[in-house]
């Protein structure tokens, strides 16, 4: 028996401990994700300077 709908994809929301791995994971069975970060993470749009996510 299948646990979600056809067609549904769901969207996993992670705590901050999980690493690289586990998002690639993730994306290979084609869901969703949503992680929390910690705050020495950093960021940047397009071309722009990367800055700290706080």
């Amino acid at each position: 028996a299948l646990m979600l709908p056809t067609g549904c994809i769901p969207v996993l929301v992670s705590d901050a401990g999980f690493r690289r791995p586990w998002f690639k994971a993730v994306e290979a069975q084609g869901w969703y994700y949503v992680g929390r970060i910690r705050n020495r993470e950093l960021c940047r749009r397009d071309s722009q300077t990367w800055e700290p996510v706080k």
